[in-house]
């Protein structure tokens, strides 16, 4: 990376961790591309809600020669993260879980940005084949509590997907046996969807 991370953060009491984490993720944005001028991140306490706690908005912006890639996470306020600020259940979770919501958040984050930096590399050097088809598939199973679920391509192969991943339609209205079409990358543990469009 051609110049410094720039972490900017409001109300993270995690703060020298978190930008430990964010450098530490940042560094492999270099595998994908190793043409990136700046990368800059934002994140911050975005909401507090009684019943489920604190979220995190973490933003992502990365310079490229003739490109600007912002990726965003922004959790929604309807999925509990497990960490309540009711004082009473309070004493009864575990004080690593804020630590835990935060790391996660950066995760996905930087893991999105990396599959939209690996793209970019690829369109640059011509190896994308916009006229393939894309493949079917039907899904195997979800996790919708885990926001992730399973395809079974064409082939019988299994193909992970995140619910970020799901075009005009959620990981809710998608049972066993939904048929799809959708588009795959290889990952670090394996295939992965990027776009899961409902045929």
């Amino acid at each position: 990376m051609m110049l410094p991370v720039q972490i900017t953060s409001r109300n993270i009491e995690e703060r020298a961790e978190a930008e430990r984490w964010i450098q530490e993720e940042a560094h492999k944005l270099d595998r994908y591309n190793g043409r990136i001028t700046s990368c800059r991140v934002l994140m911050e306490v975005q909401h507090t809600h009684r019943k489920w706690g604190w979220t995190y908005h973490v933003r992502v912006d990365i310079g490229l020669p003739g490109k600007e890639i912002v990726v965003k996470h922004d959790p929604s306020l309807r999925a509990p993260t497990g960490w309540a600020l009711d004082k009473r259940l309070a004493k009864r979770l575990p004080r690593e879980q804020p630590r835990k919501e935060l790391h996660r958040a950066i995760q996905e984050t930087f893991k999105a940005a990396r599959r939209r930096v690996q793209e970019y590399a690829r369109r640059q050097r011509g190896d994308v084949k916009w006229h393939e088809p894309e493949p079917h598939g039907r899904v195997l199973r979800t996790f919708a509590e885990r926001e992730f679920g399973f395809l079974e391509g064409p082939d019988g192969r299994e193909v992970y997907f995140h619910r970020n991943a799901v075009v005009g339609g959620s990981l809710e209205h998608m049972p066993v046996g939904t048929r799809v079409a959708f588009h795959e990358e290889p990952g670090e543990k394996g295939p992965h969807a990027t776009v899961v469009k409902l045929r």
